[in-house]
């Protein structure tokens, strides 16, 4: 599970490094070791009791600590909110977290509190498609004034809804099984299965694909450019005529992530595992290192969480993403398929 870090991460290579390992650390273990915890109380002291899918309610905090000076903000509570079970995904923007249960075919957005804000919103199945359960995991992101949803109630389609009225706009068919959703440019850009990149507009009309080579594709929105890290290689793309503005050939592959002026990007240098830094305006690779053997591992292992995600967030700026768990400011959203459930754990503010 990938950790995002509740706070800003730096950008020099010594910050970005502690900082991230230290936030994927010392926010992580104590969350996993919680989980673990709560689940074997939750089914003899739940903090809310089981009602009908899309309901929720609030709930008194499960346990306090004191803040430790120097380590981890305290948890202070957790809300366990009732949902249909079955594969999930959550994404973490437009004001809320939003979550989408392949169960019952929807959406729903919760606000930072746990509160349930609306009804659920059913996805809109595409004209003659049939339900293909199982087939892929359902994927979430943010981008142009929407939120995405790949493959439910379909596997392979784009699902778009909008974050101010809740509408479902348009429904797309990939053909392929979208991975991983990020927004930048006014456009979603949508990893698939095979691989590709494709670039569609807020009409949910797929434009042209982007393929720069081999193995599934990674996403990061930068300033002016999209960063895929692909196959061996990372390209920037030009947003307005997916032109590649500069490319890398070697160290891709693996996750990538962009932070103040620098592209990160965790991929292979031959038979090792590799970690690049690229000068995001000039597009050279400005630091390298083995992971196994660099002092700055710990930016690997935190990618794509170098980049936080916040409730006002426009847009997801990384896909593919952790979707089975999200970390903002003030609390861990998990969401928990089996028992159909999504889990606010509060954390101190």
């Amino acid at each position: 599970m990938v950790i995002q870090p509740p706070s800003e991460v730096g950008r020099t290579r010594r910050s970005i490094g502690a900082v991230a390992l230290v936030a994927a650390l010392a926010v992580a273990l104590p969350i996993v070791g919680l989980v673990g915890r709560l689940a074997s109380e939750s089914s003899s002291a739940p903090d809310v009791t089981p009602a009908a899918a899309g309901a929720t309610g609030s709930a008194s905090p499960a346990r306090s600590a004191a803040p430790s000076a120097g380590g981890p903000r305290a948890i202070v509570g957790r809300t366990i909110l009732p949902l249909a079970g079955g594969p999930m995904a959550v994404a973490l923007g437009a004001r809320h977290l939003w979550i989408v249960t392949a169960g019952d075919g929807s959406v729903r957005r919760f606000d930072r509190d746990g509160r349930l804000d609306g009804p659920p919103i059913p996805l809109v199945l595409h004209q003659g498609g049939d339900v293909v359960p199982g087939r892929a995991e359902p994927t979430i992101g943010i981008a142009a004034g929407r939120v995405w949803v790949g493959n439910v109630p379909v596997a392979g389609d784009l699902v778009a809804v909008d974050a101010t009225t809740d509408a479902v706009t348009a429904t797309l068919v990939l053909g392929s099984d979208p991975v991983g959703i990020a927004g930048g440019f006014g456009w979603a850009w949508v990893a698939t299965a095979d691989g590709a990149v494709v670039r569609v507009g807020a009409d949910a009309r797929a434009r042209t694909g982007v393929a720069p080579g081999g193995g599934p594709a990674h996403i990061a929105i930068g300033r002016d450019a999209v960063w895929i890290s692909h196959g061996h290689s990372v390209v920037a793309v030009r947003p307005t005529d997916l032109s590649a503005r500069s490319r890398v050939d070697s160290g891709g592959g693996g996750e990538i992530a962009v932070r103040d002026g620098g592209v990160w990007v965790l991929g292979w240098s031959g038979p090792n595992r590799s970690l690049l830094e690229i000068d995001e305006t000039g597009g050279r690779v400005v630091y390298g290192s083995d992971v196994g053997t660099s002092g700055y591992s710990g930016i690997a292992w935190s990618l794509p969480s170098i980049v936080a995600t916040d409730y006002a967030d426009a847009n997801s700026l990384v896909a593919p993403r952790s979707t089975d768990s999200a970390i903002a400011s003030d609390a861990t959203w998990i969401s928990r398929p089996l028992e159909g459930e999504l889990w606010r754990i509060a954390l101190e503010r």
